[in-house]
């Protein structure tokens, strides 16, 4: 995988080890042995990654001409899949739908919140981690080790350090999932001294959420104690 090159390096796909260079994605195609696939004897090919360029808005701008037709495609799905929601979370009793209900913006928060929660995983978050934190919190903590121009040996303390940050927050993916007070204090100093934008990153708003939510039920409990 590479940072510099128009060519970008395939590898095989370990969970928890594969990871993007700074600035970023994880490109992943995976598989899995099937229950078929097994009483035929065969086995699933390899998953596989590569390190890869995000998309920019002026990427996809210099193409919006030839896109729109696919994009007008592809809300029109959207659209049905509102509607689908709305009949089935009204329990099947559906007797109109307003313009409002269908509109782009309501088509982009069905996206927002279906793609949020497809992508929640350990790997999103630490591929998160890495492409929001990484640089600046091991500028951080090689300064608070006291350590000026890395070495071998201090890069490999401060990339244990930064593994133990990256951990944690990939926890964060678990649906039960609960941080020790400590580790939650841990996790907020690293996006305060990171000063990561909640408003203009969503990914980090909903980290901060899920640290209020577990920071509310443990004072609920400390309560019911007293």
């Amino acid at each position: 995988m590479s940072n510099v090159s128009t060519r970008h390096a395939v590898r095989a796909f370990i969970s928890g080890e594969s990871a993007p260079f700074s600035g970023q994605r994880l490109a992943k195609v995976g598989y899995k042995t099937t229950e078929k696939m097994v009483k035929e004897g065969k086995k699933a090919p390899p998953s596989i990654c590569a390190s890869v360029p995000l998309l920019s808005g002026s990427d996809v701008a210099d193409h919006m001409a030839a896109l729109m037709p696919h994009i007008l495609t592809m809300l029109e799905g959207v659209q049905d899949n509102v509607i689908r929601s709305l009949y089935e979370g009204r329990k099947y009793q559906l007797s109109d739908i307003t313009d409002d209900e269908i509109s782009v913006t309501a088509c982009l928060s069905y996206l927002t919140a279906t793609t949020e929660s497809t992508r929640w995983s350990k790997e999103y978050i630490e591929s998160w981690f890495d492409r929001v934190l990484g640089d600046n919190l091991t500028v951080v903590i090689a300064e608070k080790l006291g350590f000026e121009e890395l070495n071998d040996s201090q890069l490999e303390t401060v990339t244990k350090h930064l593994n133990g940050y990256r951990g944690l927050f990939g926890q964060l993916a678990g649906k039960t999932v609960s941080l020790a007070p400590a580790q939650i204090s841990g996790l907020r100093r690293a996006l305060d001294v990171c000063s990561v934008d909640s408003e203009s990153d969503p990914i980090t708003g909903r980290v901060i959420g899920k640290l209020d939510e577990m920071e509310r039920i443990q004072n609920g409990l400390i309560e019911m104690l007293l």
